[in-house]
Formats: C-alpha cells, structure tokens, sequence
C-alpha cells in the first residue's frame, strides 16, 4: 500500500487524463493574441503614420554617420530678425520658414547656421554643410519624445473611438423593445439611459389604415432612426487622401552671379542686371479734373462779387 498513488499526486501517473496538460496558457496565449489581431485591423491616422515613420528613421540612424537626404532636402530657409540681449551678451535668432513652417526638432544647423523647414528631417545630416543636425544624447532624447507622443496620440485616439461607440450604442437604446418583455414605467423612465422620454424623437407614431375591401382596421407604427453623429478624427482615420509631393527649394548655384557692365555713379541704386523699364504716370481722372474745374469757375466768380460789393459799398461812403 506504500507505493500507491492517487490521481492528484505530484508523481507520474498512468491515468490518461493526468496527462493531459492544462489549457490556461493557451486560453491567456489565445486572447492577447485577439487582442494584437483588433489593435492591428484598426488603420492608423495620418499624424500616427508620420510619427512611426519619424521615430523609425531616428532609430535607424542611431550610432552610423548621419547622411543626406535623398529627396535633397529644402534650401527655403527663413528671413532673420536678430536682436542683441545686453544682459548675457548673446544673440537670439528669430526665424521664420518662406514657403514651408520652421522645423520643431532642427531649426537651425549649428555647424554654418542654415535655417531648416519641415521637409529637413532630423535623421539626416545638413543639406548644405554635410554636419550631423543632432548629437547622440539629443537623438535619444528625441526618440524618446516622439514614442510619447505616438502613445499619447494612440490614446486619444482610442478615447474618440470609444466616445463614437457610446454614442451609437445610445442611439440604439432608443428604440422600443420589440420582446414580450414590458417597458418600464413612466416614472423609471427618466432613470433608463436611451429611454423614449430622453429621447422623444424616437417614439413609435402610428397610423390607422382602413383596408376598402375587407373592412378591417390596420393599426402600423413607425420609429424614425436617429443619426449617429461622426466625429472628425474618425472620419480621418477611415478615409485618407493621398497629398502631392510638397516643393522643394533646390540648392542655389555656387557660382556668384555679376553684371559686366560698369556701375553709374549718379545711380547707384540702378539695377544693372535688368534693362531700364519705363513706368508712365498715373492717369488723371477725368471726372475730377472737371470737378476741380468746377470749382474754380465758383471760386472766381465769388471773388468777382465780393469785389463787386465792396468797389459799391465805397461808393456809398464817398458820396
């Protein structure tokens, strides 16, 4: 009798069903497993594409030599406002980007100063002077910025999706219940979320019909179906347009463009690359010269009146 064992002991038994091995792992396997399939059937946003294909870039250039960019990047630049600051005797650039906005992660190149747009990723070294746009510790930093920003992005994201279920799963607690099950009573209906007296445009209106025929009474209700409202980050997330390709400022010319002919030193101003244009007056208008004509003929002849009384009124005084 010692060397019996039962059914539920730790040692190997011979009954078939011990040998059978537990399914929690398959069952916990099997639903994370759901749960990676919905997340990955769901299509990701705009914002959320350029973000992944940012952090992957960024990622990608961790410790190699940073190269140009093969669209050739941007040379719009900005146009400088530079103020001096007498307390620490430093000179604080405001720029702005001509054609394109200013970029958020690398506006400025430290190594020859070029002013950078959006089109210049950060991954990539200058367009103009080949240096790398970012140090290693503010490459992971970066990284670690655009994750967040991904994560967040995602949650707001499922918030707004979340919101759109609700509001649908209201609208469909609307309508009546068709069962054999009663409805509540009036008094419990302002307790019941999607109940007729929340929502009255719902309620069931019927229509007495009397059929010529057979002389029956036919008694129909209908129940309008209330619109459920889209938000606008769903329906970007559903429907994308495809941008064009934005333009970009190519790289001016190395060679220093001069005019060969000789500089006039009474016009310095003058434009010597362009030939001379001539630019005609502006047109009087016609209707207020004769206006201004008008207005002299009044004014002359009020002068020859005022004269006219006065040589009168000296008269008088002599005789």
């Amino acid at each position: 009798m010692s060397g019996y064992q039962t059914a539920w002991a730790r040692g190997s038994s011979s009954l078939p069903s011990d040998r059978i091995p537990p399914t929690n792992t398959s069952v916990a396997s099997s639903k994370s497993a759901k749960g990676k399939r919905k997340e990955s059937s769901i299509p990701k946003s705009k914002e959320v594409q350029v973000l992944e294909q940012l952090r992957d870039g960024l990622s990608s250039s961790v410790r190699k030599v940073p190269t140009r960019d093969p669209k050739r990047g941007c040379f719009c630049q900005g146009a400088l406002h530079q103020f001096m600051s007498y307390a620490s005797a430093i000179i604080i650039v405001n720029v702005t980007a001509r054609e394109h906005e200013l970029s958020t992660y690398t506006p400025i190149c430290h190594q020859c100063g070029l002013i950078l747009c959006t089109l210049n990723q950060p991954q990539y070294a200058c367009p103009h002077c080949t240096s790398p746009l970012l140090v290693p510790t503010a490459l992971e930093a970066l990284i670690a910025s655009v994750e967040q920003s991904i994560a967040d992005t995602l949650a707001k994201e499922e918030w707004v999706r979340q919101q759109a279920r609700e509001e649908a799963r209201r609208a469909v607690g609307a309508f009546p219940t068709l069962g054999p099950s009663p409805l509540p009573s009036s008094t419990n209906l302002s307790n019941v979320p999607g109940s007729l007296e929340v929502h009255p445009v719902n309620q069931p209106h019927k229509v007495l019909s009397l059929n010529s025929n057979s002389k029956k009474v036919t008694v129909t209700s209908y129940v309008k179906a209330p619109k459920v409202q889209k938000t606008a980050v769903v329906q970007n997330i559903v429907g994308e347009t495809v941008e064009p390709e934005p333009r970009r400022v190519p790289r001016p010319p190395s060679d220093v463009p001069y005019s060969s002919k000789p500089q006039n030193i009474e016009r310095p101003w003058m434009n010597i690359k362009e030939p001379v244009i001539y630019v005609p007056p502006p047109a009087e208008n016609k209707q207020g010269s004769s206006k201004g004509k008008r207005k002299e003929k009044r004014s002359q002849r009020d002068g020859a009146t005022q004269s006219s009384h006065g040589d009168k009124g000296k008269e008088n005084g002599e005789s």
